[in-house]
């Protein structure tokens, strides 16, 4: 049976995004739910609606991504390998529209781990009103270390920030 804990949880008004710290290493995985805004006006496509997640602060090459999803009657895809972040849908832009929000869940097995990269899946989805940008994706990434994860930060792209009402929060999942 697997027992889920909440860690942590964070409601940034402005910034980049929250940072989950001091992540203790007595769980098996992690989960991050979330919902988040960013306040970029100029532009609804979904490339103003990613979400940039980095693991212990590192922000060099070490990441890849994939995620794949419907996107307003086509297929939104897309695939990086020895990027900075894993980039993912999940953050809504304020595009002419207050009325869409991104929201997400991370899930990271084996978060403690020591001898092999960390794997995530994710779900995302945004949507900005009926006439404006949406998009559901699913998909996967990878941190290329070995370093135990004991930090997580989740930061809009492209030089945006969060807007009141974004909301993350950090479980832990046991196996016992």
């Amino acid at each position: 049976m697997s027992i889920v804990t909440m860690i942590s949880s964070a409601s940034p008004t402005s910034g980049k995004g929250p940072t989950f710290a001091s992540i203790p290493s007595t769980y098996e995985d992690l989960l991050v739910i979330g919902s988040m805004k960013n306040d970029r006006t100029g532009g609804s496509g979904t490339t103003v609606n990613r979400l940039e997640v980095r693991m212990n602060g590192d922000t060099g090459s070490n990441y890849m991504y994939g995620y794949w999803g419907p996107q307003q009657g086509s297929l939104l895809a897309d695939y990086q390998n020895g990027w900075n972040a894993m980039m993912m849908i999940g953050s809504s832009s304020s595009d002419s529209s207050n009325t869409g929000w991104g929201s997400f869940w991370v899930y990271i097995p084996g978060y403690k781990n020591t001898t092999e990269y960390k794997s995530v899946q994710a779900i995302a989805a945004f949507s900005q009103g009926p006439s404006l940008a949406e998009a559901s994706v699913t998909g996967k990434g990878c941190w290329k270390s070995n370093a135990a994860i004991n930090e997580l930060s989740f930061e809009t792209a492209y030089g945006t920030n969060v807007v009141a009402g974004t909301n993350l929060v950090l479980y832990g999942i046991s196996n016992s």
